[in-house]
């Protein structure tokens, strides 16, 4: 079993693709988000795994960077996104210089950080963003946080997950200086608990 969150996905990575490689129930929201941005804009696609959306926002800009903690996850970003900048890191540690980015794409990824260490990352991805840049974000709805065990392709996992309610997780966005423009609940797609989705702008 891997030990930590990093190992986990190396670990599932092939069979995490095969399971998301048809996903498009976020595509709306993908939409919403580039097109509230000016034309090629330089996005960051946040601890986007296998870079099934990488390649979605390839679409709509040539100037993507894909970030992910797995280096098995970015070896599959290389091949089904090759026109992106991708690399390995941690966003706890994000090695971008202040005002990088027009946009950040975050699905999917924040759903891992414990609420203890949330408001950092959050004023940390503000501080990479361009004056009046955005973000979306898509986690999961509930409460608390907790490890849960699950299946990939028959691969056991347990991973760290934190639960929020559309008021909690807004609350943290406006702490971290981002004015929310958009928010709404994302009912149970593909069989999954609900999500919550998020349009905010660095103030």
């Amino acid at each position: 079993m891997p030990k930590n969150l990093k190992q986990t996905y190396d670990y599932i990575a092939e069979g995490f693709y095969v399971t998301v490689k048809d996903h498009n129930w976020s595509d709306k929201y993908l939409k919403r988000f580039v097109e509230s941005l000016s034309k090629n804009a330089k996005i960051l696609d946040l601890g986007g795994g296998p870079g099934v959306d990488t390649k979605k926002l390839l679409k709509y800009s040539t100037n993507i960077t894909a970030v992910d903690l797995s280096p098995e996850m970015i070896k599959f970003v290389k091949k089904i996104a090759p026109k992106a900048k991708a690399m390995t890191m941690d966003f706890y540690k994000l090695k971008f210089k202040p005002n990088t980015f027009d946009g950040i794409f975050a699905k999917a990824c924040l759903l891992h950080v414990p609420k203890k260490r949330l408001l950092r990352v959050l004023k940390s991805l503000n501080n990479i963003l361009r004056t009046n840049g955005k973000i979306l974000v898509l986690i999961k709805a509930g409460r608390g946080e907790r490890v849960v065990t699950d299946n990939h392709h028959l691969l056991k996992t347990d991973r760290f997950f934190s639960f929020h309610s559309q008021k909690e997780f807004a609350q943290y966005l406006e702490k971290a200086n981002f004015t929310i423009l958009d928010t709404e609940k994302v009912k149970n797609p593909k069989g999954h608990r609900n999500w919550l989705y998020y349009l905010a702008q660095k103030k």
